[in-house]
């Protein structure tokens, strides 16, 4: 059992905040790193009052996750600028051809020391119905699971907030909190096969000092 739970928790699958816990630190955050909804005031109170004013906590978390069309106007709010690097709009190209529409899609993110970002990801809609995700670095993924286990921008140690299914328009299903990168699992349960092993072979030598201690 003891090597189940190493295991377990090696591979980083639980995530260390609930989705509405960090939803809610979300809410009463002032230093949200690329926050779309910044509210002026330095206080987690006037924050939340701001907010209030404008939208209920579903309405909030809804136009938090779903795409938007990126917007070229620095003053608007919610900030729906995008920033469209050569390395993003080369990957859409590839995807899908130059018809291929990016929309912005946020997904926040709670780090390992505990700072908040909305980390900017963009949906590929391809002519037809393909779909997909490529972050600011250009590399693209299928789905959520492709993109913990493949993207070089989280760690396992980090936690997201965002759709299950992150590549719907404008989006749709549960809300989830995950890991930001999902960990290699076979050289933990090949670590725990060892220990097994060891733990084995560590009764069978003492049976057999028993065995031979016998008159």
């Amino acid at each position: 059992m003891a090597v189940v739970a190493l295991v377990a928790s090696a591979c980083g699958s639980e995530p260390s905040v609930s989705a509405d816990d960090l939803f809610g630190e979300y809410l009463q955050s002032t230093s949200v790193k690329n926050d779309r909804f910044p509210t002026r005031g330095s206080s987690a109170e006037a924050r939340r009052i701001a907010l209030a004013s404008r939208y209920t906590v579903d309405e909030l978390q809804g136009e938090l996750l779903r795409t938007f069309e990126c917007d070229e106007v620095l003053d608007s709010w919610p900030l729906n600028k995008c920033e469209l690097n050569n390395a993003v709009t080369a990957a859409a190209r590839d995807f899908g051809g130059v018809y291929t529409l990016l929309l912005g899609r946020s997904v926040l993110v709670k780090y390992e020391n505990g700072s908040l970002e909305l980390m900017t990801l963009y949906v590929m809609q391809a002519p037809g119905t393909r779909v997909g995700i490529v972050d600011r670095t250009g590399r693209t993924y299928s789905d959520l699971e492709d993109f913990r286990a493949t993207n070089e921008l989280l760690t396992s140690d980090d936690t997201m907030l965002t759709l299950r299914d992150i590549t719907s328009v404008p989006g749709k299903g549960e809300i989830v909190a995950v890991t930001g990168h999902t960990s290699p699992t076979w050289p933990w349960w090949l670590l725990g096969g060892i220990v097994v092993l060891a733990v084995v072979g560590a009764g069978f030598v003492v049976v057999q000092r028993r065995s031979t201690k016998r008159p």
